[in-house]
């Protein structure tokens, strides 16, 4: 290795600097899990994790094991935060013989494969219920024809604007109610599985890009956190939530409504048809305390993420 880089990684005042940078960074994703105007931080914590794991390789190579030793304790102080702020899971339940039930859920935007792969393979992994998120007029006879024979129940709300939502089912429906906060739509599913009860809602929730999108998100995340605290029935909560799973908005909802989520980490891609290593979990899959999650996959097809899918099933009573 050329000696000058060498001479210039282990001087004091470069590890002094390096230092103070590694720790500043995460300083400000801690603080930025409850100050929103950090959210770009929140959303790349992943991201940063592996860059300092990246970061003290190179500083393995030339030889500052001070930095080394700093860098992976900043991935390690990053990992812990994600595990202690979202559902990771040593290993899934034991299956038991109570029911059990698959939902996916597919953002449309997010498809840039094949539309016919996609249906495919949703259809292969046969799922109870499918959520289609995003769903334009552009969409309904496409997916329709495609879909909608392999189901009891389609509930469609198509809009050209991102809020539309198009539902297939194949379980008992006793009632659909939809409920709207200002002009945005969650529609609940009560169904019947065997003699279980169980409530679906699904939604999708405003990004946060500036202020007023910012309040419309607390808006609708306050809405149904209402509705799901006043629903004493076993219950999954559907949603393109565009925030991730670690954020502050998420850790209350989830906090305030019991409920956990079915993801139990997230590896960032390579593949770029999905978002590539900068792409970002904000599609998700909550469910209630009486309800174990026993599978969950990211939808893929060639390798383009359009959604995820949980397999449940409901637990036995004591």
């Amino acid at each position: 290795m050329p000696n000058w880089i060498k001479n210039t990684v282990t001087k004091r005042i470069f590890t002094v600097v390096s230092f103070s940078l590694l720790v500043l960074g995460v300083f400000v994703n801690l603080v930025a899990l409850k100050v929103s105007s950090f959210q770009w931080s929140v959303d790349y914590v992943n991201q940063i994790m592996v860059s300092y794991i990246i970061i003290g390789l190179f500083f393995l190579i030339f030889e500052n094991r001070f930095l080394v030793v700093t860098a992976f304790l900043c991935a390690a102080s990053l990992a812990l935060l994600m595990k202690e702020t979202t559902n990771a899971r040593i290993k899934s339940p034991l299956r038991n013989n109570q029911p059990k039930f698959r939902v996916s859920l597919c953002n449309i935007s997010d498809i840039d494969s094949d539309p016919d792969k996609v249906f495919s393979y949703i259809l292969k992994n046969d799922p109870d219920i499918v959520v289609f998120e995003e769903f334009t007029p552009d969409w309904e006879s496409v997916i329709n024809e495609k879909m909608a024979s392999h189901f009891s129940l389609k509930v469609q709300l198509p809009r050209i604007d991102a809020y539309g939502l198009l539902i297939f089912s194949k379980l008992n429906t006793l009632s659909i109610d939809t409920f709207y906060y200002e002009q945005y739509p969650i529609v609940r599913l009560n169904c019947k599985i065997y003699d279980k009860l169980l409530n679906t809602y699904c939604t999708y929730i405003s990004p946060n890009i500036d202020k007023g999108t910012r309040d419309s998100r607390d808006g609708q995340l306050n809405f149904l956190e209402k509705l799901v605290s006043m629903d004493s029935t076993d219950k999954v909560v559907t949603g393109v939530f565009n925030t991730v799973a670690w954020a502050a908005e998420l850790q209350d909802f989830r906090s305030n409504t019991g409920l956990s989520n079915s993801r139990n980490g997230y590896v960032p891609t390579v593949y770029t048809n999905s978002g590539g290593f900068f792409n970002r979990p904000l599609t998700h899959i909550f469910y209630s305390t009486g309800l174990e999650c026993i599978s969950f996959t990211v939808n893929r097809a060639d390798n383009d993420e359009f959604g995820v899918q949980s397999t449940f099933q409901f637990k036995n009573r004591q």
